[in-house]
């Protein structure tokens, strides 16, 4: 077989899926870059990430969150039992219903859009975090007006995800992971040209916005009504437009499917607008800081998890369908090694090398040197979310793909309560930093005089004294930017909390957690990537190296050299310990190696 046919047979694999998605994170990062460079960390943008929360909350409630948990499970069902034309069917039919449900609620949202921004920054909510700084009425218009421009963007990303389900029940992999691509094309090109050269300012963000949406649509439009006419004739058509006025009996199963999910998001979505809120009584821009924050910490949750997890979910349901729970149990931990065997590795580098990982990611413009470290700040405490949400990720399509969407609703609101109670203490905790970093360190100081020297009074009185700190610190607020640190710090105990119920839920649906297959592998590889981690750290501290800001070469140089010998000492350890992953990555590269080499 010739090197060009392998790459076009493997071009909807894992593999080619997580480039994609890689190529789409680096355009994510030219996009944030960009956006930084034109606002900085800034109020005006806090706004418009503010308005951007509806038009997104609203997409992922309909479409990404909750009907595409049902879709692909329902979907693959059909082309399994009932064949092509009865799922092209219920694809027009679903896609019908999603463009009217979609298109109401939109026009509700956009005649309610000046009750819906003064609710979300004048009601009484910000008062309960003890709002530190006032927001007019011009911040209140122009949140309103960002609001419906934006509100196109579901109903346009409504239906291209309901073709995206479509296409990857047929393993159409790649033209899907190529649309979230072009759509941060085309808010980066379309904020270039309408906020530069058009001088729109935040509005003109909103519209590449739009414009992104659009591109998302259309680029998969071709393959689909390829699909269409390829599979039906006109007479069939003319009979699937007649029919997609009736519920059929499939369409009813997704939506009800659905609805749990709905509302699982639904509060997931309310942990993004409990932090918003919470952001919007801290210093300004700290919600852009923290924005910028988790842009950086998704990069390994959607390239690496993400192109796993979206390419097993097909598997996942195919399997359930078949009644082949072993298989199902061997694939989810499977794609759950190898999920962890690159997240571990990400996480440490995400943590040590986090200043100059945000430099070189937003370091232009107006985004000052603060600016990084308040948002590299924010982005090591997010380091436990990234493990968290790309278990989360592949143990939710193990309950999809078995058409169980009640359960999560569990893990959800836990969730939920983890991260407001987290949020208002770890923010009001943070924001005491400049008060309780010296005080502890000098506790500690007199704790260990005291323990060595046996004297238990000292201890008794220090620990007091310690307590009642701790208990000003977490319950009052006050004005420092290290705050921001405390909405990352609960997301990730959220996250993690998160992972533990769904993986249990895993465990009594399919039996698909043990010790040996599931918990063992990942504890070496967390362990290697520890030690990675300190290895990382310490070479970091002996370079001794002062970030010049001005010169983004020397930050790319550290970067990358540092990164490079922990990933060596991270693949060593896994071989040491032998990890089933690194005989696989050895041997598939030893293969290309060869393939290659024959092909010259």
């Amino acid at each position: 077989m010739s090197f060009l046919k392998r790459v076009f047979i493997i071009r909807d694999s894992v593999s080619v899926v997580a480039l994609l998605l890689f190529l789409t994170k680096i355009l994510g990062f030219i996009k944030f870059r960009m956006i930084a460079s034109l606002f900085g960390a800034s109020g005006e943008l806090d706004i418009f990430w503010a308005a951007f929360i509806v038009p997104d909350t609203l997409f992922n409630i309909l479409v990404a969150g909750s009907l595409n948990a049902s879709i692909i499970p329902v979907f693959s069902d059909i082309l399994t039992k009932d064949g092509e034309k009865k799922l092209l069917k219920l694809f027009i039919g679903t896609s019908f219903i999603t463009v009217l449900i979609s298109a109401a609620l939109i026009l509700v949202l956009f005649i309610t859009a000046d009750d819906v921004s003064r609710f979300l920054v004048s009601s009484g909510y910000i008062g309960t975090f003890l709002s530190l700084k006032e927001i007019s009425n011009s911040d209140i218009e122009l949140l309103s007006s960002l609001m419906k421009i934006m509100l196109l963007s579901p109903l346009l990303l409504g239906i291209s995800s309901v073709i995206t389900g479509f296409l990857q029940v047929h393993r159409k992999f790649f033209i899907t992971t190529v649309s979230p691509l072009v759509y941060n094309v085309g808010i980066i090109f379309g904020a270039k040209i309408l906020v530069e050269n058009f001088g729109l300012g935040v509005k003109g963000l909103a519209w590449a916005v739009i414009i992104g949406s659009v591109l998302h649509f259309l680029i998969q439009l071709p393959l689909v009504l390829r699909f269409i006419t390829e599979s039906l004739d006109i007479h069939s058509l003319k009979r699937i437009g007649g029919s997609i006025k009736y519920y059929t009996r499939a369409i009813f199963r997704i939506f009800t499917l659905a609805v749990p999910r709905a509302v699982s998001y639904l509060g997931e979505q309310f942990n993004v607008g409990v932090n918003t809120i919470i952001s919007l009584s801290l210093t300004e821009g700290a919600l852009s800081a923290y924005k910028f924050a988790i842009s950086l910490h998704l990069f390994p949750v959607h390239v690496f998890g993400g192109a796993v997890a979206q390419v097993s979910l097909p598997d996942f349901s195919e399997l359930y369908s078949k009644g082949k729970l072993v298989e199902l149990r061997a694939s989810f931990n499977k794609a759950l090694r190898r999920t962890l065997f690159i997240i571990f590795p990400s996480v440490a580098i995400i943590v040590v090398l986090r200043l100059p990982l945000v430099r070189l990611a937003y370091g232009v413009g107006q985004f000052d040197w603060w600016d990084t470290v308040v948002t590299s700040w924010a982005l090591a405490l997010l380091g436990p979310a990234i493990i968290g949400q790309a278990v989360v990720a592949l143990a939710l399509r193990v309950l999809y793909s078995a058409e169980e969407t009640k359960w999560p609703l569990i893990a959800t609101f836990v969730t939920a309560v983890v991260n407001i109670m987290g949020s208002y203490y770890f923010t009001n905790f943070f924001s005491h930093y400049l008060d309780w970093r010296p005080i502890i360190s000098q506790i500690g100081l007199q704790l260990g005089h005291a323990f060595s020297g046996g004297e238990a009074a000292t201890v008794i009185a220090t620990s007091k004294s310690l307590s009642a700190d701790l208990g000003k610190w977490f319950t009052t607020r006050n004005v420092y930017d290290a705050a921001v640190g405390g909405l990352s710090l609960s997301l990730s105990l959220a996250f993690m909390v998160e992972m533990v119920i769904n993986m249990w839920f895993v465990h009594l649906k399919v039996r698909a957690v043990s010790w040996k297959e599931t918990v063992k592998p990942n504890l070496v590889m967390a362990i290697a990537a520890t030690i990675m981690g300190i290895v990382m750290y310490f070479l970091f501290r002996l370079t001794d190296f002062s970030l010049d800001t001005t010169r983004t070469i020397q930050v790319a140089i550290l970067f990358v050299v540092t990164s490079f010998a922990g990933i060596v000492t991270y693949l060593l350890l896994c071989y040491a310990f032998g990890v089933k992953e690194i005989e696989i990555l050895y041997s598939r590269g030893r293969a290309l190696v060869y393939s290659v080499l024959r092909r010259s």
